[in-house]
């Protein structure tokens, strides 16, 4: 005979500290929904100033371990101390209610002089403008050449296959560049800022302007 695992309900209630000024919602995350910090499933819904109230399906006769968070581990419950908490935990089982409380919450780590990083990028981007431009009258110069060459009566193939190359030189220049700024801002990014900047790469103002773009989201004015 086949015994089917019963399913029941359990009621967790959690008062958060007040005032509440961070204007976000509460989750519960904990081996039910493998330790998932906002998922949508898990948020619970608010009965009163500082209360909030969510019924978990679970197996009953297990074992669940659990925290409350604001949406992610940056926000995740503390102990008064600012110490980490141990996982709560409860035994399933019918008409179980838990009553919790949070004493406060995890303040995410304040980004390091993102200011003087954004500054440093767009000063790099100004230098390559600057660079771009006196490159471009390179190029318009060889083009020029080009263009004579081709306009002769007996253009020399030798002098356009030259031309070829510097340009392709000079282009190549400029990409290096390009590419030697982006790599000194994406190796120091953080895997939440690479995050929004992968997620930011196909936005409007990106396709407008990429490096600008990302000094954008380096300072944090990123919408």
């Amino acid at each position: 005979m086949i015994s089917m695992a019963q399913v029941t309900g359990v009621r967790l209630q959690v008062h958060i500290p007040l005032p509440d000024t961070l204007q976000r919602p509460v989750y519960v995350a904990g081996s039910f929904n493998h330790w998932y910090a906002g998922d949508s499933l898990y948020k619970m819904e608010k009965k009163g100033e500082g209360i909030y109230t969510l019924v978990l399906p679970v197996y009953i006769g297990r074992v669940y371990d659990y925290k409350y968070t604001r949406g992610n581990w940056d926000r995740v419950e503390l102990a008064a101390n600012d110490s980490t908490i141990k996982n709560r935990q409860f035994f399933a089982a019918e008409d179980l209610l838990l009553t919790d409380t949070v004493e406060q919450w995890k303040k995410p780590m304040p980004r390091k002089e993102p200011a003087a990083r954004a500054s440093a990028i767009n000063a790099k981007v100004d230098e390559l403008k600057a660079d771009l431009n006196e490159q471009m009258e390179k190029i318009q110069q060889l083009l020029k050449a080009y263009m004579t060459n081709m306009l002769a009566e007996q253009p020399k193939l030798s002098l356009h296959s030259r031309l070829d190359r510097k340009a392709a030189r000079k282009l190549g220049e400029v990409y290096k560049k390009i590419t030697g700024i982006v790599w000194d801002v994406l190796t120091k990014q953080s895997p939440e800022e690479k995050q929004k900047l992968r997620g930011y790469l196909d936005s409007p103002e990106a396709q407008k302007n990429l490096m600008q773009a990302f000094g954008k989201v380096l300072d944090g004015s990123a919408q």
